[in-house]
């Protein structure tokens, strides 16, 4: 039998539910989605590895809820870097970035975007060219 299951997760009265059921007829997982049923309907069944992640966040945290995952901190773009890096190509400007990464002991990504995003600073290249005489423009 295949079931269509739409991922809404359970809200925090359901996962309450789900986990005292757990307990109360005794820790069956098979029993705990079969009385859900019989509350919240077929299609809102929880799947028995559903109720034995619930039940083991929470046995191990003390809580139902999902934790907030971490958020990432751009140690690369501190106020340190960023001062290193302006210092570096005021005294050299001619200096590429691979070679101000070895020298500031800095990744090369990192380099770039204090370049771009902090310093407001784009690569270029002088492209030497040909002059142009009155007579070409014929």
């Amino acid at each position: 039998m295949l079931r269509l299951v739409v991922v809404e997760g359970y809200n925090k009265e359901q996962r309450i539910i789900i986990v005292k059921m757990h307990y109360k007829y005794g820790e069956s997982y098979v029993e705990t989605v079969r009385k859900f049923c019989g509350i919240f309907g077929r299609q809102n069944a929880p799947y028995q590895s559903t109720v034995q992640r619930m039940n083991k966040k929470f046995e191990e945290r003390g809580s139902i809820m999902d934790s907030k995952l971490p958020v990432p901190h751009h140690t690369g773009r501190s106020l340190d870097n960023i001062a290193a890096v302006h210092g570096n190509v005021a005294e050299s400007p001619g200096t590429s970035i691979r070679h101000c990464s070895q020298q500031l002991d800095i990744s090369r990504s990192t380099i770039q975007q204090n370049l771009m995003k902090d310093l407001h600073l784009h690569a270029y290249k002088i492209q030497l060219t040909q002059e142009l005489k009155p007579t070409d423009h014929v």
